[in-house]
């Protein structure tokens, strides 16, 4: 007995096949046996509702955490960026460390001291690297409204501008 809904090439190979090795059973009695099968309908409507739970309450917290938090993929990824540059905020501009050292016999005048350590600085004196407590200078014939010396770790760093807030 043939299934007549089911009557894609690969089910009457299939028919066919079954039809040669077990002439007593049918591809029909076989589906309906599993369709009606009452142990089988209740573990798939439970596992339905497992999945589907799991799946709202993933999507929901993601959701949640985004409202809640205002954070977004380019926040983030500026802020990544931005954490791994040393800054120092400093005469009302972000400067950032160069890595090229200055010799003490090229620091100039004392500008004064980094008074706050923070993540994002936004005031002058603020630091996102450099300990409360580390001197600031200016540099022997350079400019210091566009480089200074900050101290970092008792060795003093070239510090360039980058982000003027006037």
């Amino acid at each position: 007995m043939r299934l007549k809904q089911f009557d894609s090439p690969i089910n009457k190979l299939l028919n066919g096949i079954l039809e040669q090795q077990h002439p007593s059973v049918s591809f029909e009695s076989i589906w309906s046996s599993y369709s009606t099968d009452k142990k089988h309908l209740a573990f798939n409507k439970k596992l339905t509702a497992l999945v589907a739970t799991i799946l709202f309450l993933v999507v929901s917290s993601g959701y949640l955490y985004y409202k809640t938090t205002g954070v977004n993929n380019t926040q983030i990824s500026i802020q990544n960026e931005a954490s791994r540059a040393s800054m120092v905020f400093w005469n009302n501009a972000i400067y950032y460390k160069s890595g090229a050292i200055v010799p003490s016999n090229e620091l100039d005048k004392k500008l004064g001291e980094i008074t706050k350590q923070t993540f994002q600085p936004k005031n002058n004196g603020e630091s996102n690297e450099c300990p409360i407590g580390s001197k600031v200078y200016s540099i022997k014939d350079k400019d210091f409204n566009n480089i200074i010396a900050v101290e970092f770790k008792n060795v003093y760093y070239e510090s360039m501008i980058g982000i003027n807030k006037k």
